[in-house]
């Protein structure tokens, strides 16, 4: 991951909290990982709006190959 995509992932979990669509994550404490739902939440739906925005161009195969396989796994 470059820097401009760390840096959009950034802005797009920022603005889910920030608009209340997903609860605020647990932060770890002392370098342990916290099993928080909302922290896995907020990573899919970060992961799913980033690849949304980032799609190749509308009609191309490799677009509607990538539509497809986001709706699959958004029905998790």
């Amino acid at each position: 991951m470059d820097s401009a995509e760390a840096q959009a992932r950034v802005a797009i979990a920022a603005a889910l909290i920030v608009r209340g669509a997903v609860e605020v994550p647990a932060l770890p404490s002392l370098g342990r990982p916290v099993p928080d739902a909302a922290g896995v939440r907020l990573r899919e739906l970060t992961d799913y709006l980033y690849r949304l925005i980032t799609l190749p161009e509308p009609g191309s195969g490799e677009a509607r190959a990538e539509v497809e396989m986001l709706e699959r796994s958004s029905t998790r």
